[in-house]
């Protein structure tokens, strides 16, 4: 298979971006939690809190960013 044909089926399998942000408003507001949101949806907290924050959607990005920095802090 080639590298387009990988990058195809990777596109295809994209959120768009309302979609995503509908399926993030929704999760949290059912009390799923960040770490949740990003295995339901097969992507890293990173991605979704930059995305989140690109589209401008900065109070569904905080959950994600807290999430991501108690995940980096040491034990």
């Amino acid at each position: 298979m080639t590298i387009a044909a990988l990058r195809a089926i990777q596109d295809e399998a994209r959120l768009t971006t309302v979609q995503l942000l509908e399926n993030v408003e929704s999760l949290l507001s059912s009390g799923c939690t960040p770490a949740g949101i990003a295995a339901r949806l097969g992507m890293e907290m990173e991605a979704i809190e930059k995305r989140c924050y690109r589209a401008d959607r900065h109070d569904l990005a905080v959950p994600f960013n807290s999430a991501v920095k108690q995940q980096r802090r040491p034990e």
